[in-house]
């Protein structure tokens, strides 16, 4: 399989296929991607990135967590409980694939965004997001 490095170029030549970044990885309009929890971009690729040596596209720099109390328990007027599958069953979606599987959890997750959007939901803001030197908002700062 393709490494990262080769992954993430071609990630974002489709993104600019798009018309959603520039050629840097800049984002071009208001949008974020949308995440079942903080950790896929805050912690797993944006570590794994910093171990390689790999700069992160800007464009990742904030996202939309919808376990975060603001969306998901706004909206349906309850906690997110049970993982994504049982969440993706409760908004009346019928689950595919494999948990935990990067592409799977992004096609659940997608459902339940359709779900809200289509119910209503508004996605003003972003719920996180990394500072210039790519920390993690409201983190505390090593030093």
């Amino acid at each position: 399989s393709p490494t990262i490095d080769k992954v993430l170029i071609e990630y974002i030549k489709w993104l600019k296929s798009l018309g959603l970044v520039d050629d840097r990885g800049n984002r071009k309009g208001n949008w974020a991607f949308v995440t079942w929890g903080d950790c896929d971009i805050m912690s797993t690729l944006r570590l794994e990135l910093i171990y390689k040596s790999i700069e992160l596209p800007p464009c990742f720099n904030r996202w939309i967590n919808l376990k975060d109390d603001a969306i998901f328990k706004r909206h349906y007027r309850r906690k997110p409980k049970g993982g994504l599958r049982a969440c993706v069953e409760s908004v009346g979606a019928t689950w595919e694939g494999r948990a935990h599987n990067g592409l799977v959890d992004s096609i659940n997750t997608a459902k339940i965004v359709k779900n809200m959007v289509q119910t209503g939901f508004r996605f003003i803001r972003p719920t996180r997001g990394l500072d210039r030197n790519g920390t993690p908002l409201g983190a505390v700062s090593p030093n």
